[in-house]
């Protein structure tokens, strides 16, 4: 909520596109109104959406983006996985070089909206 007071008059995410993909709870529900309160754009349909970023949780969106919608790949900033499943995943992908854009492990995140 503290990010909501500080950030929310500002947008700092105003026209950002990203595409989440963790189990619905109650703390994905707040991190998604806080992205939408800090003016990101949400959408259950990307196809022609040029996405800036992906919120995984099991590495299922990841590899749906990379294998079905690689187009959205080059306007992509990265990708923050929560789960060690998910971290084993991108391991793998870089392995077969086939991982295209960055990313990190976020357990930090996800720790701090599950203590929510």
């Amino acid at each position: 909520m503290c990010v909501w007071k500080l950030h929310s008059a500002s947008k700092p995410l105003k026209g950002a596109h990203i595409a989440g993909c963790p189990y619905v709870t109650m703390e994905t529900a707040v991190l998604t109104e806080t992205l939408v309160t800090l003016g990101a754009k949400q959408s259950l349909y990307f196809e022609d959406v040029p996405l800036n970023m992906i919120v995984d949780d099991g590495g299922d969106l990841t590899n749906h983006i990379h294998t079905k919608y690689s187009q959205l790949l080059p306007d992509m900033q990265g990708i923050s996985e929560e789960t060690t499943t998910g971290v084993h995943n991108l391991h793998k992908m870089m392995a077969k070089g086939i991982l295209k854009v960055p990313a990190i492990n976020n357990s930090i995140t996800k720790s701090k909206f599950h203590s929510f």
